[in-house]
């Protein structure tokens, strides 16, 4: 932090005066990677192994989550009616996200389908902690809350 103060000299000029000397910056806690000190997700700084992610996945979620880029993250696709529909589902996801602090990428699109020659509404929701670069027990927490969601909201 740096002061500075406004003086009059006798010519009445004005000039700027420094107060302080405290110019070094502080640095951001939160903008490094967990370490021994702070590890938000108690996981020593690291991702889940592809092991460690494939037991949580079959243990803790339902059929439809895959593994991807390397048990980097999770993801699911959801089919769903019509737009309108899906931009609803995303807004609850998104509250989802909101309320836990850990926010999945969403994303809503049109695919055609040739053999029925019609079109399918998918909403794509991928999990990932980006702070670890991969997996934390924590996207798989949040992906259970979206699964528990997702019988309130088909019912």
């Amino acid at each position: 932090l740096v002061r500075w103060s406004l003086t009059q000299s006798s010519s009445s000029s004005s000039s700027y005066r420094h107060l302080s000397s405290s110019t070094t910056k502080r640095a951001d806690p939160f903008a490094r990677r967990p370490n021994e000190v702070c590890d938000p997700f108690g996981q020593g700084g690291k991702p889940l192994s592809l092991e460690d992610a494939q037991i949580l996945l079959n243990r803790t979620l339902e059929p439809g989550w895959k593994l991807i880029d390397n048990a980097h993250r999770i993801q699911r696709e959801f089919y769903h009616t019509d737009y309108i529909k899906a931009s609803t589902f995303i807004t609850k996801i998104a509250a989802v996200g909101h309320v836990n602090n850990h926010y999945p990428s969403i994303s809503l699109h049109r695919r055609l389908l040739s053999k029925q020659k019609a079109w399918q509404v998918v909403t794509t929701v991928s999990c990932r902690t980006p702070t670890l670069n991969g997996l934390s027990h924590h996207d798989f927490h949040i992906a259970m809350v979206r699964n528990t969601l997702l019988l309130f909201i088909f019912q």
